[in-house]
This record gives structure tokens, C-alpha cells and sequence, in this order.
């Protein structure tokens, strides 16, 4: 017999070592049933937070070898950095904790809508 759910879910060093658990890497975790198993907004919601991750990734590694200085003359980066750090403080959840999806969805809406404000 065959699962019907396909998913992987990756986790990743990096993001334990910077001490975010569960460290699950978002954008390379992924379902080829996810957009069935959330609404049409919460699925816009997850792209959307899948870029920022990306692209807050990208500017880390420029950050790195020099190339980029946050707080300078790109505020969008800068935006995109600030809303990416929010969205790891929002994945942050301790062992004992329980997290109500609801609250969650809201607190990451927030998050981006802040970020589309000012785009």
C-alpha cells in the first residue's frame, strides 16, 4: 500500500545553531498536498513567508562576505531583514509549548503585512 501524504521536512543546523527549535528549514521543507491541506490565504501566507526567508538568507550571506551593510541605503533588504528576524521569533517554540494555528497565522500575517506596507 501506498502513503497518499508526501511530505519531507528538513531540518537544519544552521537554523538549531542560531537556537530556533524546532529547526525546521521552511523553504526546504515542503508537500506535494500542502496547497489542499490550507486555505487560499494561508497558502498565499506561506509563499509569501517562503521568499522572505530566502531572500533574508541571501542578504545574511551577503552581510557575511561584506558586500551588504544593514542599516544603510536599501530599506527594502532592511525591511526584508527585520520582517525575517519576526517570522523567526514567531517559529521559536520551546518543548512544553503549545501553539494555537490561529494565533499563529495572525502574528505571521502581521508580520508580512508590515513588510507589504512598506514595499
Amino acid at each position: 500500500m501506498r502513503g497518499i501524504l508526501d511530505g519531507h521536512i528538513m531540518l537544519s543546523r544552521r537554523i538549531a545553531a542560531k537556537g530556533r527549535f524546532p529547526a525546521v528549514d521552511i523553504g526546504l521543507s515542503n508537500s506535494r498536498l500542502w496547497e489542499g491541506l490550507v486555505s487560499a490565504g494561508e497558502y498565499t501566507l506561506i509563499t509569501k513567508i517562503k521568499r522572505i526567508l530566502a531572500e533574508k538568507t541571501e542578504i545574511e550571506e551577503m552581510i557575511e562576505i561584506g558586500s551588504f551593510k544593514a542599516g544603510g541605503t536599501d530599506t527594502k533588504q532592511d525591511n526584508v531583514l527585520r520582517v525575517g528576524q519576526e517570522v523567526e521569533r514567531i517559529f521559536i517554540q520551546r518543548a512544553n509549548e503549545q501553539c494555537i494555528r490561529e494565533k499563529t497565522y495572525q502574528e505571521l500575517e502581521r508580520a508580512v503585512e508590515s513588510l507589504d506596507a512598506k514595499v
